[in-house]
Protein backbone atom coordinates (compact mmCIF):
# COMPACT_ATOMS: atom_id res chain seq x y z
CA UNK A 1 0.00 0.00 0.00
CA UNK A 2 1.29 3.54 -0.91
CA UNK A 3 1.81 6.26 2.06
CA UNK A 4 -0.42 8.38 0.74
CA UNK A 5 -3.53 5.93 1.47
CA UNK A 6 -2.00 4.72 4.37
CA UNK A 7 -1.74 8.33 6.03
CA UNK A 8 -5.73 8.78 5.14
CA UNK A 9 -6.72 4.71 6.75
CA UNK A 10 -5.04 5.92 9.76
CA UNK A 11 -6.46 9.37 10.09
CA UNK A 12 -10.14 7.92 9.41
CA UNK A 13 -9.77 5.27 12.35
CA UNK A 14 -8.45 7.88 13.96
CA UNK A 15 -11.51 10.23 13.88
CA UNK A 16 -13.50 7.54 13.84
CA UNK A 17 -12.13 6.26 17.41
CA UNK A 18 -12.86 9.75 18.49
CA UNK A 19 -16.40 10.14 17.45
CA UNK A 20 -16.66 6.70 19.12
CA UNK A 21 -15.09 8.19 22.57
CA UNK A 22 -17.53 11.38 22.37
CA UNK A 23 -20.74 9.69 21.70
CA UNK A 24 -20.08 6.93 24.54
CA UNK A 25 -19.26 9.79 26.96
CA UNK A 26 -22.40 12.16 25.60
CA UNK A 27 -24.68 8.90 26.13
CA UNK A 28 -23.28 8.70 30.16
CA UNK A 29 -23.83 11.97 30.81
CA UNK A 30 -27.43 11.90 29.45
CA UNK A 31 -27.95 9.01 31.38
CA UNK A 32 -27.03 10.99 34.87
CA UNK A 33 -29.03 13.88 33.90
CA UNK A 34 -32.33 11.65 33.40
CA UNK A 35 -32.22 9.39 35.73
CA UNK A 36 -35.03 8.54 37.78
CA UNK A 37 -36.05 8.34 41.29
CA UNK A 38 -38.87 5.90 42.42
CA UNK A 39 -40.52 4.96 45.36
CA UNK A 40 -40.43 2.83 48.09
CA UNK A 41 -36.92 1.60 49.03
CA UNK A 42 -35.19 4.31 46.47
CA UNK A 43 -33.36 7.42 47.80
CA UNK A 44 -35.07 10.48 48.51
CA UNK A 45 -35.53 13.48 46.40
CA UNK A 46 -36.34 17.08 47.00
CA UNK A 47 -37.41 18.54 44.33
CA UNK A 48 -41.19 19.38 44.17
CA UNK A 49 -41.89 19.35 41.04
CA UNK A 50 -45.80 19.61 41.43
CA UNK A 51 -45.85 23.44 42.02
CA UNK A 52 -47.15 25.37 38.91
CA UNK A 53 -46.42 29.23 38.21
CA UNK A 54 -49.82 30.04 39.67
CA UNK A 55 -48.74 28.17 43.01
CA UNK A 56 -45.35 30.40 43.13
CA UNK A 57 -45.85 33.50 45.52
CA UNK A 58 -42.04 33.49 47.25
CA UNK A 59 -38.30 33.41 46.32
CA UNK A 60 -38.72 29.86 48.17
CA UNK A 61 -41.60 28.51 46.42
CA UNK A 62 -39.96 28.99 42.41
CA UNK A 63 -36.49 27.55 43.71
CA UNK A 64 -38.41 24.35 45.00
CA UNK A 65 -40.20 24.43 41.68
CA UNK A 66 -36.75 24.03 40.08
CA UNK A 67 -36.50 27.51 38.65
CA UNK A 68 -33.24 29.13 38.16
CA UNK A 69 -31.83 31.52 40.30
CA UNK A 70 -30.53 34.99 38.50
CA UNK A 71 -26.76 36.06 39.32
CA UNK A 72 -28.31 39.03 40.94
CA UNK A 73 -27.41 40.73 43.82
CA UNK A 74 -29.76 40.21 46.33
CA UNK A 75 -30.69 36.72 44.76
CA UNK A 76 -33.76 36.53 42.48
CA UNK A 77 -35.49 33.62 40.61
CA UNK A 78 -37.11 33.50 37.44
CA UNK A 79 -40.36 31.67 36.80
CA UNK A 80 -40.66 29.94 33.51
CA UNK A 81 -43.35 32.71 32.81
CA UNK A 82 -40.84 35.71 33.65
CA UNK A 83 -41.90 36.66 37.03
CA UNK A 84 -38.86 37.42 39.14
CA UNK A 85 -39.11 36.89 43.14
CA UNK A 86 -36.18 38.32 45.28
CA UNK A 87 -34.87 36.28 48.35
CA UNK A 88 -35.35 37.75 51.55
CA UNK A 89 -32.45 37.65 54.54
CA UNK A 90 -34.56 34.72 56.37
CA UNK A 91 -35.14 33.13 52.98
CA UNK A 92 -31.36 32.92 52.70
CA UNK A 93 -30.83 31.15 55.62
CA UNK A 94 -32.93 28.48 54.18
CA UNK A 95 -31.53 28.26 50.98
CA UNK A 96 -28.69 27.79 52.20
CA UNK A 97 -29.88 24.60 54.68
CA UNK A 98 -31.33 23.36 52.48
CA UNK A 99 -28.38 23.25 49.73
CA UNK A 100 -26.36 21.73 52.79
CA UNK A 101 -29.59 19.09 52.58
CA UNK A 102 -28.94 18.64 48.96
CA UNK A 103 -25.17 18.38 49.22
CA UNK A 104 -25.46 15.70 51.70
CA UNK A 105 -27.90 13.95 50.10
CA UNK A 106 -25.53 13.65 46.95
CA UNK A 107 -22.65 13.04 48.46
CA UNK A 108 -23.83 9.97 50.65
CA UNK A 109 -23.80 11.91 53.98
CA UNK A 110 -27.27 10.50 54.43
CA UNK A 111 -29.82 8.11 52.24
CA UNK A 112 -32.94 8.00 52.94
CA UNK A 113 -35.58 5.07 51.95
CA UNK A 114 -38.91 4.33 52.24
CA UNK A 115 -40.18 7.87 50.97
CA UNK A 116 -39.59 9.81 48.21
CA UNK A 117 -40.78 13.17 46.93
CA UNK A 118 -44.89 13.72 46.52
CA UNK A 119 -45.38 10.12 47.98
CA UNK A 120 -48.42 9.84 49.35
CA UNK A 121 -48.02 8.87 53.10
CA UNK A 122 -50.95 7.90 55.84
CA UNK A 123 -49.93 7.69 59.87
CA UNK A 124 -48.01 6.23 61.21
CA UNK A 125 -45.20 6.47 59.14
CA UNK A 126 -42.12 4.74 58.94
CA UNK A 127 -38.82 6.07 57.98
CA UNK A 128 -35.48 4.73 57.77
CA UNK A 129 -31.78 4.82 56.04
CA UNK A 130 -28.82 5.29 56.95
CA UNK A 131 -26.12 9.10 58.08
CA UNK A 132 -22.73 9.97 58.95
CA UNK A 133 -21.93 9.67 62.91
CA UNK A 134 -22.23 13.95 62.79
CA UNK A 135 -26.41 14.12 61.94
CA UNK A 136 -26.47 12.67 65.28
CA UNK A 137 -26.35 13.83 68.93
CA UNK A 138 -27.12 11.71 71.47
CA UNK A 139 -28.15 9.41 69.14
CA UNK A 140 -31.03 10.96 67.51
CA UNK A 141 -31.96 14.05 65.32
CA UNK A 142 -35.00 15.77 64.45
CA UNK A 143 -38.12 14.66 61.85
CA UNK A 144 -40.73 16.85 61.48
CA UNK A 145 -44.04 17.04 59.29
CA UNK A 146 -45.16 20.34 58.72
CA UNK A 147 -48.19 21.53 56.71
CA UNK A 148 -48.18 23.64 53.57
CA UNK A 149 -47.99 26.74 55.37
CA UNK A 150 -45.20 25.65 57.43
CA UNK A 151 -47.67 25.06 60.80
CA UNK A 152 -45.78 22.17 62.71
CA UNK A 153 -47.94 18.83 62.55
CA UNK A 154 -45.43 16.28 64.30
CA UNK A 155 -42.10 16.11 65.46
CA UNK A 156 -40.46 12.66 66.51
CA UNK A 157 -36.61 11.95 66.76
CA UNK A 158 -35.30 9.02 64.64
CA UNK A 159 -33.01 6.82 66.47
CA UNK A 160 -29.73 5.49 65.17
CA UNK A 161 -28.48 1.69 65.62
CA UNK A 162 -25.15 2.19 66.83
CA UNK A 163 -24.13 -2.01 67.04
CA UNK A 164 -21.20 -2.83 64.27
CA UNK A 165 -23.07 -5.03 62.19
CA UNK A 166 -25.28 -2.58 61.57
CA UNK A 167 -23.43 -0.02 60.22
CA UNK A 168 -22.12 0.51 56.53
CA UNK A 169 -18.51 -0.11 55.38
CA UNK A 170 -18.22 3.61 54.38
CA UNK A 171 -19.33 3.76 58.16
CA UNK A 172 -22.51 5.61 57.82
CA UNK A 173 -24.83 4.81 61.02
CA UNK A 174 -28.61 3.32 60.18
CA UNK A 175 -31.22 4.99 61.54
CA UNK A 176 -35.11 4.83 61.86
CA UNK A 177 -38.09 6.46 63.30
CA UNK A 178 -42.12 6.01 63.43
CA UNK A 179 -43.82 9.26 62.46
CA UNK A 180 -47.56 9.79 63.98
CA UNK A 181 -49.94 12.68 62.60
CA UNK A 182 -53.39 13.67 63.29
CA UNK A 183 -56.17 13.07 60.35
CA UNK A 184 -57.19 16.06 58.00
CA UNK A 185 -54.14 17.77 57.96
CA UNK A 186 -54.45 19.47 54.54
CA UNK A 187 -53.77 18.32 51.35
CA UNK A 188 -49.88 18.54 50.98
CA UNK A 189 -47.10 18.73 53.34
CA UNK A 190 -43.43 18.43 54.06
CA UNK A 191 -41.07 15.90 55.86
CA UNK A 192 -38.11 17.84 57.09
CA UNK A 193 -34.92 15.85 58.29
CA UNK A 194 -32.79 17.59 60.29
CA UNK A 195 -28.99 17.12 60.98
CA UNK A 196 -28.53 17.95 64.72
CA UNK A 197 -27.22 20.94 65.80
CA UNK A 198 -27.18 20.90 69.63
CA UNK A 199 -25.58 24.78 69.59
CA UNK A 200 -28.04 26.32 67.22
CA UNK A 201 -25.66 28.08 64.89
CA UNK A 202 -27.64 28.66 62.07
CA UNK A 203 -24.03 28.51 59.33
CA UNK A 204 -24.58 24.66 60.44
CA UNK A 205 -27.78 24.35 59.94
CA UNK A 206 -28.75 21.40 57.54
CA UNK A 207 -32.42 20.66 56.61
CA UNK A 208 -33.86 17.89 54.03
CA UNK A 209 -37.28 19.03 52.51
CA UNK A 210 -39.29 16.03 51.03
CA UNK A 211 -42.62 17.32 49.69
CA UNK A 212 -45.32 14.96 50.37
CA UNK A 213 -49.12 13.98 50.03
CA UNK A 214 -51.61 13.18 52.53
CA UNK A 215 -53.96 10.10 52.19
CA UNK A 216 -57.58 10.40 51.70
CA UNK A 217 -57.92 7.77 54.28
CA UNK A 218 -56.01 9.92 56.96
Amino acid sequence: MKRGPLIVVIISVFVLLIVMALFIFARKEDDKSTASVGQGEDRATTQDNSLNDRQINSFSDCVRAGNPILETYPPQCQTQAGQTFTETERETDERKRLERGRQALESGAIEIVGVAANQTIESPLRVKGWAKSDWFFEGTFPLLLVGEDGRRIAFTKVLADNSVSAKKSEGAVPFSGVLSFPKNVGAKGKLIFQKSNPTNVTKKETWIEIPVTFSVQQ
